[in-house]
């Protein structure tokens, strides 16, 4: 018994040692790094301050439309007899897209077509009566007045029955299938030109102050992840829509090669400012609070804090007003818990 607590003494000994061992070590450690900082520096990455060009983007998403878009709706309350095209179809201007059943009701299509050909023949007849004398030319030219009528009824009541393409294009979207019982105003299908492509971006009352006329756009789609499509805004609705807030916004895109699809999603980076040869800074050097904005800079081996006014800045860099000048060096890296007047080591100093 008095042998195991002796053990147990000899053990709790032994962890003590090790103990104070350990916690001397690191404090001897923590001790080292103090001292070593305070002869050899403390480690910071630099940056050289240079004038840059300073390209300010705003980002929004929207999607891709043809330039000029038009639907072609049903006029009648009848069953599609046909349906000539499809989605991703090219169509010529005056190309007969769909068509209705000609013994429709609502169309009156067969009524006027018995009509004309009454009219024509009556026409012909009293043109053959006008040679022979039996009736004066007043009299013919009633009956040509008549014809013209008809002819016209005739037209419109086709115009019903047979659906044409307004512009050339291509079929984006088709809302129907042949059969279908449709009323009037019913969407049929799409037709855009797509030689050019707009982007349609929803843009709130916030920001809306930013975007102008004119404006570069680079814009992005997933489906071409290494390019870039340039554009400009070139439309902006007068007013917001008052449901959501925001103002429909139009980049125009050249699409020569046809790779811009109409219901794309797109990301545009707007051009929002734009500034030649501005000294600048990275963000990620700054320093930012309510009280100022701050740097610190490298100055004969010790850092110096530096307050900054700040202009316009993009994701990497901003505008410095005041507080900086050219070659300035910049701590970029290792600056946290600096205050001013330390000794530096500049472990990677700018080339």
């Amino acid at each position: 018994m008095r042998k195991m607590s002796l053990l147990f003494i000899i053990i709790i000994i032994i962890g003590l040692v090790i103990y104070r061992i350990a916690f001397k070590k690191d404090e001897v450690e923590a001790q080292s790094i103090a001292d070593i900082q305070k002869v050899k520096g403390v480690p910071v990455r630099v940056e050289k301050a240079i004038a840059r060009d300073l390209t300010v983007y705003s980002i929004y998403s929207g999607t891709i439309e043809g330039s000029i878009e038009t639907t072609i709706a049903s006029k009648l309350n009848e069953k599609l007899a046909d349906l000539y095209v499809s989605v991703g179809q090219y169509v010529k201007a005056g190309q007969i897209i769909a068509r209705f059943d000609t013994f429709g009701s609502t169309s009156q299509y067969k009524q006027a077509s018995v009509a004309y050909e009454n009219a024509l023949l009556n026409y012909k007849r009293m043109k053959k009566l006008l040679e022979e004398g039996a009736i004066s030319q007043s009299t013919l030219e009633q009956t040509e007045m008549g014809l013209k009528v008809a002819e016209a009824n005739l037209d419109v009541s086709r115009s019903l029955i047979e659906l044409t393409a307004p512009i050339s294009g291509i079929i984006t979207k088709q809302f129907v299938e042949k059969g279908e019982l449709l009323y009037p105003g019913a969407p049929i299908v799409t037709i855009a030109q797509t030689g050019q492509v707009k982007l349609i971006l929803k843009i709130s009352e916030t920001e809306i102050a930013n975007i102008k006329i004119g404006q570069k756009a680079k814009v992005e789609v997933s489906t071409y992840p290494n390019k870039i499509f340039e554009g400009k805004v070139y439309k902006i609705a007068p007013a917001a829509n008052p449901e959501n807030r925001k103002f429909k916004t139009e980049i125009l895109l050249n699409n020569t090669d046809g790779l811009l699809k109409s219901g794309m999603f797109a990301k545009a980076n707007i051009e929002i400012a734009y500034k030649e040869q501005v000294l600048s800074v990275l963000r990620e050097a700054i320093i930012k609070s309510d009280e100022a904005d701050i740097i610190y800079l490298a100055i004969d081996n010790k850092a110096e804090k530096r307050n900054l006014i700040l202009g316009i800045h993009n994701t990497k860099y901003y505008e410095v007003l005041e507080g900086l000048n050219k070659d300035d060096l910049v701590i970029i890296d290792g600056f946290d818990n600096l205050i001013g007047g330390e000794k530096l080591n500049i472990i990677q100093p700018n080339k």
